[in-house]
């Protein structure tokens, strides 16, 4: 019988991100467990690693140096072979002293390993879960697991300062579709936002008068 098809050519089923904040630049090393499926025919299947925003230092794929594809806003790594891969890449991102905003590639798992030179901080990843703060001599270290995400934001203040909460910004756009029965009026709207500062906890739309949800 005919092998059923791979739901997709990769996948990603692990990250970690270990990274220490520094006055210029803030230095991460991110290590990848990558699965490739088998494929009909040999192949190569070009796989995003890094975002073109951040500074490249290397890439390894099982201990032995990566050729790199810049493809859009991503590096890309090539393999043809099935089964599991190791993927390591150095980077850096800064100047950010305070904060920064991670692009990250999609994962199942993704666990963060972040510390700061200061025993008196207070650090935060968002979106993340069972996080821990570890104090330590001359150090605070974060630990935690991510869902699947897109991107990692990551803020350390003192604990003497109070974090300024700042109002939620965000862009709204609305697609509508109007269609006309013989008797009623249907609307289907669309309405996308892109949050640019803060948070959102919720959402409210607002419904015209005389129209049933």
């Amino acid at each position: 019988k005919k092998p059923p098809l791979p739901p997709k050519d990769y996948l990603i089923t692990e990250a970690t991100y270990s990274g220490i904040a520094k006055d210029h630049n803030n230095r991460f090393t991110a290590t990848f467990k990558v699965y490739v499926f088998e494929q009909e025919q040999p192949a190569y299947t070009v796989i995003p690693i890094i975002h073109t925003g951040l500074a490249l230092r290397d890439v390894q794929v099982n201990g032995v140096p990566a050729g790199i594809l810049t493809n859009g806003n991503w590096h890309n790594i090539s393999l043809n072979q099935p089964g599991y891969h190791e993927v390591q890449a150095v980077f850096s991102i800064g100047p950010g002293k305070q904060s920064v905003v991670l692009p990250v590639g999609r994962a199942v798992i993704n666990q963060i390993d972040f510390t700061v030179s200061d025993n008196d901080m207070e650090i935060t990843v968002n979106p993340a879960l069972s996080a821990e703060l570890e104090t330590l001599a001359d150090r605070t270290r974060f630990t935690g697991y991510a869902p699947p995400t897109d991107q990692l934001q990551l803020t350390w203040l003192r604990r003497s300062e109070k974090p300024i909460k700042r109002p939620a910004l965000f862009y709204a756009n609305t697609r509508t579709l109007l269609s006309v029965d013989a008797d009623i009026l249907r609307v289907s709207a669309e309405v996308g936002l892109e949050v640019i500062q803060s948070s959102l906890n919720r959402v409210s739309l607002l419904v015209p008068e005389n129209y049933v949800v």
